[in-house]
């Protein structure tokens, strides 16, 4: 959600050797939704050769979009998903959305934020990074992605995707219930699901496990 894309620098390093990542950022600035941010992401697409896509959390709903345009088809060979949803992974909290704008952003406890997303992982580094990065947006972008979050449904979208899925499962997921990833599959049947003893934050806490899960699916999914 914070867009940055620093988050991604060790999962990328430990790709396959014949896998070139280009991590998307956005601003932190611009409270743009999903169809603002598919834009974006479209422009940077490569359209002479074979990609895969990888969506984390917020931005999953963002990859399946993309994964089920037509105009991607060709190219677009693979799709990851990485602890993410098709539709609001709270549905409790549909009818509070118009209270998100009364949420003091900036003053919520870093502890909070370290728990939901880092659950018991006490790397301080991690730790770190991630006040850091969450530092950089802007209280009003938080809160318009947030609200996206909880409005999004892509569900008919991901009926549409042909390509190969992957969803990256954390066990220990406070944010996005195991659910999540069943629906996937329900809805996309050539979803592969991984699960992984991790919090939310998958990629960051499992670098290198996560990174040679995604590599030999790749190799697969592009081969085939």
């Amino acid at each position: 959600m914070d867009g940055s894309g620093e988050l991604f620098a060790d999962f990328a390093t430990q790709l396959g050797a014949n896998i070139e990542p280009l991590v998307q950022r956005f601003p932190a600035d611009q409270a743009l939704g999903y169809e603002a941010l598919a834009e974006r992401v479209v422009a940077d697409l490569p359209r002479d050769r074979p990609y895969a896509i990888l969506g984390e959390s917020f931005s999953g709903p963002l990859a399946i979009m993309l994964a089920a345009a037509p105009e991607h088809a060709r190219w677009a060979r693979a799709l990851v998903l990485s602890c993410s949803f098709a539709h609001n992974p709270v549905p409790a909290l549909s009818q509070l959305r118009a209270l998100v704008d009364f949420v003091p952003i900036d003053l919520l406890p870093k502890r909070l934020i370290v728990d939901y997303f880092l659950g018991d992982t006490q790397d301080a580094g991690l730790m770190n990074q991630l006040l850091a990065v969450s530092a950089k947006l802007a209280p009003e972008v938080w809160r318009a992605r947030v609200k996206a979050a909880l409005s999004i449904n892509v569900t008919k979208q991901l009926q549409q995707v042909g390509a190969p899925i992957l969803y990256l499962r954390a066990r220990h997921d406070r944010l996005v219930p195991p659910a999540q990833a069943e629906l996937v599959k329900q809805l996309a049947p050539q979803t592969e699901i991984m699960e992984f003893d991790t919090p939310h934050f998958l990629l960051q806490v499992a670098p290198r496990e996560a990174a040679q899960v995604v590599s030999e699916f790749l190799e697969r999914a592009m081969l085939g």
